[in-house]
């Protein structure tokens, strides 16, 4: 039996019993050849006290791989982009308002922080308008009138 000693046995073209060289711990004597693969002399000098045949070999050197990748971006996919872009940029565009209007808000305050009156005439101004009761309301307020 021909035993092949070799971390990985892919790129190695050749028939026998592989065996990872890691998990080595003693000679076996049914072996009639061995090959290494790699430097382990540990394992060549145990071989070679039985009188059995021990080839030592360079690994295989890997082959490179070579892959050519045409992408292109498709009509739809061009769509979701544009639009995100345009989405990106309206979304900016509003943080800067308001990035403004914060920055006024707080001149604002600062300027009315002293000056209770105007601030007060301030918050007046941003209140709604008193809404209108409705058609219901109005008739409830009736009702409760005429029990009275």
């Amino acid at each position: 039996m021909k035993i092949i000693y070799a971390k990985k046995s892919s790129g190695i073209d050749e028939q026998g019993s592989f065996q990872n060289p890691s998990y080595y711990d003693k000679p076996s004597p049914s072996a009639k050849a061995v090959v290494i693969y790699g430097d382990y002399p540990q394992i060549k000098a145990d071989y070679e006290k039985l009188g059995i045949e021990v080839e030592v070999r360079d690994l295989p050197e890997a082959k490179p791989l070579t892959i050519d990748l045409k992408v292109g971006i498709s009509p739809e996919l061009q769509v979701i982009i544009d639009e995100a872009k345009a989405e990106c940029e309206k979304v900016t565009a509003e943080n800067t308002i308001l990035a403004e209007q914060l920055a006024t808000a707080q001149g604002e305050l600062i300027a009315f922080k002293n000056d209770i009156p105007a601030m007060q005439a301030r918050i007046d101004e941003l209140q709604p308008a008193d809404k209108k009761p409705t058609a219901a309301e109005v008739k409830a307020a009736k009702a409760e009138q005429a029990k009275e």
